[in-house]
């Protein structure tokens, strides 16, 4: 993940990631499937779960510093 030395730039980012990950499990989880064995989507859905967690991470510093620069 890539960090600007704007927080609105890198707020934005972060809730890409939050958003991308979420959408693409609602989808996986539509599917139905028993299981992620053979499926490059389980792989996937790992992939962008961590991706949406790390995003979580600094979500309290990054807001604050963007409403202090407000």
């Amino acid at each position: 993940m890539t960090h600007t030395t704007d927080p609105r730039a890198d707020l934005e980012q972060r809730i890409e990631y939050i958003e991308s990950g979420y959408e693409f499990m609602l989808a996986y989880a539509a599917q139905g499937l028993p299981g992620d064995a053979g499926s490059r989507s389980g792989g996937q859905l790992r992939e962008l779960m961590a991706r949406a967690a790390e995003a979580m991470g600094a979500l309290a510093r990054i807001y604050g510093d963007a409403v202090r620069r407000e």
